[in-house]
């Protein structure tokens, strides 16, 4: 989900394809690959029904497990994300490009020995380190729960490893079903724990993600691994291991690091806040996170995966991408801006209804959180520019300069501030860092910042108009009923507003197989 999901990183199944990976680029399958819309509908659709069932259960779940556990689960999701890098020492983002079914296959072989060498390191280092961890986060329980990070380590690696398999065959049906798979199994397990004992216990969502994630790589290594060692036709040799290791070496050299910068990222947060003040408070920031992001989650990968297709083929052409640029901003301010307005306003409130009320606080941290979430939520999807006109390194400088100065915020915070200050701190830099990465891709295709202000301006200022009788409602009165009331009529006007005013994202969101074009964000309607 860029910057992500310290909770979500154990209970949400990443998609390979729609999280960054260039799978199904340049590979050779004998299945004939479905249109880029079509990929884009089967991956958004499994992405879509897990949010939908992490949303259905997420009021109970909630409920059953307390903060303290969730903060846990968070701690352990922000190691794990740091680590899953090395867990193919980035190889497996070499399978798409392979020349050959020979070459791919020493490929994966190379991926599991890996993972083999990394997991036994992983395995050393949580036993070894399991009472210091306990210690620096003054969370005597920790020194347990890190014992479940090699086996979350090995069934991540695999899970990795064999989705990237599927998305090369062109099998991404084959990834959406396990990655809802994987969330029924999560949450069933994590139901079930409560029964045995487990209730509201850290080990009732650990086993559940634990066991998620083992399911989903069965099931992924069922349906790929024949596949691929089944068509090389000549026998595996080590010395071909060590030639492909060379060939594809840039990928550890270069893009390991790229991606373990974005991991510390997306971990930073949590690891600072629960060792600055308590695991407690690391779920609060969890969920609060989880929620916040989901219209990004919803919406940004497969826009950025569409975009990244019209924007090069535009430029590969020699035309400006200047209009589908257009239509991107004003898409994604479509659809994400009125349920991060809601949240702005009405956070307490709605983590109060949905969560329970020891969520509260969760609410107040997810108000914080949107301004830095609204600015993602555009910059996570033109990225795209980047590659299409070969300016990664400029991305990945930045990415380094947001995480030192994200530090610093965090450090400073927790040192001066309490817990709302320390985070207002870090959304306000995180918000100044993120005008950049806007503002840059804006420039390289032709697209001016102040049209850009203000279409974005727009966007949100509609949605914050129309929930303003929420707000004086619910702050000034304390009315919650007339304010759910104020806020059902804010959501039926702007629905309303959608549908009129921007026909083409209802065309598209209702008639997902109205053909090739449905998915493109062309620039020759609505620019």
């Amino acid at each position: 989900m860029g910057n992500a999901q310290s909770v979500e990183a154990l209970t949400t199944p990443i998609d390979p394809v729609t999280e960054g990976s260039t799978a199904g680029v340049g590979t050779t399958v004998d299945r004939p690959a479905p249109s880029l819309p079509g990929a884009i509908l089967q991956l958004a659709t499994g992405r879509g029904m897990v949010i939908a069932i992490s949303l259905a259960t997420a009021p109970i779940l909630a409920r059953l497990y307390p903060p303290h556990a969730y903060g846990a689960l968070g701690v352990l999701g922000a190691l794990l994300a740091i680590l899953a890098a090395f867990g193919s020492l980035s190889y497996v983002s070499a399978l798409p490009v392979a020349a050959t079914p020979a070459e791919r296959r020493n490929l994966f072989v190379l991926c599991l020995l890996i993972g083999m060498a990394t997991t036994a390191v992983v395995a050393v280092g949580a036993v070894l380190g399991a009472d210091l961890l306990a210690a620096v986060f003054h969370e005597p329980d920790l020194a347990k729960y890190a014992l479940f990070l090699p086996l979350l380590f090995v069934a991540n690696s695999i899970r990795q490893l064999f989705d990237t398999t599927l998305s090369c065959q062109r099998r991404f049906g084959a990834v959406a079903v396990r990655n809802v798979l994987e969330i029924v199994v999560t949450r069933t397990v994590q139901f079930g724990a409560c029964l045995v004992g487990l209730l509201g216990s850290p080990v009732g969502l650990i086993v559940g993600a634990l066991a998620g994630r083992c399911v989903s790589a069965l099931t992924a290594a069922l349906t790929s691994v024949r596949d691929v060692l089944g068509k090389a036709e000549t026998p595996l040799r080590m010395g071909e291991l060590r030639a492909v290791a060379g060939k594809y070496r840039k990928f550890p050299m270069i893009l390991l690091w790229g991606q373990t910068v974005n991991a510390v990222t997306i971990g930073l947060p949590a690891i600072i806040l629960g060792l600055r003040f308590s695991i407690e408070t690391v779920g609060y920031y969890g969920m609060a996170y989880t929620m916040v992001s989901l219209p990004m989650t919803l919406f940004t990968a497969a826009a950025n995966r569409v975009f990244y297709v019209e924007a090069g083929e535009r430029i590969a052409q020699g035309q400006a991408a200047t209009a589908a640029t257009r239509q991107l901003v004003r898409v994604m301010g479509a659809l994400t801006s009125f349920p991060l307005a809601v949240v702005l306003v009405l956070g307490p409130l709605v983590f109060e209804l949905l969560l329970g009320q020891r969520w509260y606080e969760a609410g107040v941290l997810a108000q914080i959180l949107v301004p830095w979430m609204g600015l993602r939520v555009y910059y996570s999807t033109l990225t795209a520019v980047y590659p299409v006109t070969d300016r990664q390194g400029e991305y990945f400088l930045w990415n380094v300069l947001l995480l030192a100065v994200q530090f610093a915020a965090l450090y400073v915070g927790g040192h001066f501030l309490n817990v709302r200050g320390t985070l207002a701190l870090f959304v306000a830099v995180s918000a100044i860092m993120g005008v950049w990465p806007i503002s840059r891709p804006l420039s390289l295709v032709g697209v001016s910042r102040r049209w850009a202000v203000m279409a974005i301006g727009r966007a949100y200022l509609e949605p914050l108009i129309l929930l303003t009788p929420a707000g004086l409602l619910y702050w000034c009165l304390e009315a919650q009923i007339a304010t759910l009331a104020a806020l059902t009529a804010a959501c039926a006007v702007y629905c309303l507003l959608l549908h009129f005013r921007h026909p083409e994202v209802v065309r598209r969101l209702l008639s997902r197989s109205a053909g090739p074009r449905a998915g493109r964000l062309n620039g020759e309607r609505g620019s």
